[in-house]
């Protein structure tokens, strides 16, 4: 999966970004903070970033459930769609 770390975003932007299952975390010390080529493991659900190359952490703001839903979906339509057809199922 990819991700966008950086300093801030653009509020239509982070929306656009969430609704095409792009997740983007704001981290204020981004620069300087890992080098080109390093690997990262990113956890959304905690906003926990830990380059694997140097063993370094950080913290980013966690998403809310009903955004990593819409994450895992691949997006926004996908997302309602899963609903959706849950509510067939159930219903």
């Amino acid at each position: 999966m990819s991700c966008v770390i950086a300093q801030t975003f653009a509020r239509m932007f982070f929306r656009n970004a969430i609704n095409i299952g792009l997740p983007l975390l704001g981290y204020p010390d981004t620069m300087g903070a890992t080098e080109a080529g390093q690997a990262l493991r990113i956890n959304l659900a905690s906003g926990r970033i830990r380059n694997i190359d140097t063993g370094e952490e950080y913290r980013a703001r966690p998403y809310p459930p009903f955004m990593l839903d819409i994450i895992d979906a691949s997006g926004l339509v996908e997302c309602i769609r899963r609903k959706l057809g849950e509510k067939k199922e159930h219903g």
